[in-house]
């Protein structure tokens, strides 16, 4: 059996309209995640005052605000949006560093994308920071793209300006945009969480029997996919999986947890029916994208001791057990292990 997919905290993140009352709690969101610019050197951006009141207050009036909530609806996170040039343009989509990395950024967006499809408007736009890991990055994986600036529309190019205007082109910005896909994902109606939760029950059969249905209405979902794939693997259908989990790493919009969890699940898969060089292929791309991920580089090592590399997966291992095991004796002896991993030969 391969590795089933983690599931991350939030299968189905809770999204929707901002109240008025709530309004200074979003710029308290805005003021906590601006501080996260300080630590990588863009300090005025850290310093940056959050929108104003009024101008929010707008946005609400329009429809287009929306907050995504923790288990007491409170707002943990928040977007507003604009129309731009026929576009739906995302002003600010800001998640409260407390509640980071669990796919709430990525829900408001598959919010305001099926609201922007409902509306038969054909794409989201937004600009960024082009090398903030958070930002255009994180963008690219949800299935944006840098939109040339031979493409701006009028609004957009008054939109630059004034993000120029206001000192924000001291660091590489960039304009993003997103085709809108009706039916993109299925959250609406819930029945991935559904299947989640039959999954959670035990009910592996039925979670299947959801999950295929669901993977052919929605084949351009990567969270579809990913659990599809989980679905089958669990069950020891290896073979069946496998192009549930490639579909899932080919697609945008997985959340990062995810996508580690779809990498060690390919490629673990991989390994259990005989495909050695796809296994260190998959694996080694996953070590790549998440050097820190300890479970990726212990399959890696075992993927590349199947395929004949025995050196490679022993000093591999060697460096995991030096930096994470908690081992007295281990740690004692850190810097000798880190350098024999360098060089198994060695014997000075």
């Amino acid at each position: 059996m391969g590795v089933p997919p983690f599931l991350g905290d939030n299968p189905r993140v809770r999204t929707r309209p901002v109240r008025p009352q709530e309004l200074p709690l979003l710029q308290e969101i805005e003021r906590a995640a601006g501080r996260l610019f300080a630590g990588i050197g863009m300090p005025s951006v850290a310093e940056d005052e959050p929108l104003p009141l009024g101008r929010l207050e707008r946005y609400r009036e329009a429809g287009l605000a929306w907050v995504a909530v923790d288990a007491a609806d409170a707002p943990v996170a928040y977007l507003v949006a604009e129309p731009v040039d026929g576009a739906l343009h995302v002003e600010q989509v800001t998640v409260h560093p407390g509640h980071a990395r669990r796919g709430i950024g990525r829900a408001l967006l598959e919010h305001l994308e099926r609201h922007a499809a409902a509306g038969g408007v054909p794409a989201l736009t937004l600009t960024t920071f082009a090398e903030v890991p958070w930002n255009a990055p994180y963008y690219s994986r949800l299935g944006f793209a840098v939109l040339p600036e031979d493409e701006w529309g009028p609004e957009l190019r008054e939109v630059r300006g004034r993000e120029a205007a206001h000192g924000l082109d001291a660091w590489p910005r960039v304009a993003m945009r997103k085709a809108v896909t009706a039916g993109a994902a299925p959250d609406d109606d819930g029945r991935l969480a559904d299947a989640v939760r039959l999954r959670e029950a035990g009910e592996h059969q039925e979670a299947r029997r959801r999950l295929l249905a669901l993977a052919a209405e929605f084949p351009g979902d990567a969270r579809t996919a990913y659990q599809t794939a989980w679905a089958h693997d669990v069950l020891g259908l290896e073979a069946q999986a496998v192009p549930f989990y490639e579909r899932a790493v080919s697609l945008p919009g997985l959340p990062e947890q995810d996508r580690r969890g779809a990498l060690l699940g390919l490629g673990s898969t991989y390994r259990v029916l005989g495909r050695r060089a796809d296994a260190v292929r998959t694996l080694r791309q996953g070590v790549e994208e998440f050097p820190d991920d300890g479970g990726l580089r212990a399959f890696l090592a075992l993927a590349l001791h199947d395929a004949g590399e025995h050196r490679e997966a022993t000093a591999l291992l060697l460096r995991l057990l030096a930096a994470t095991s908690a081992d007295p004796g281990v740690r004692a002896h850190r810097r000798a292990i880190e350098f024999y991993a360098a060089d198994l030969d060695a014997t000075a």
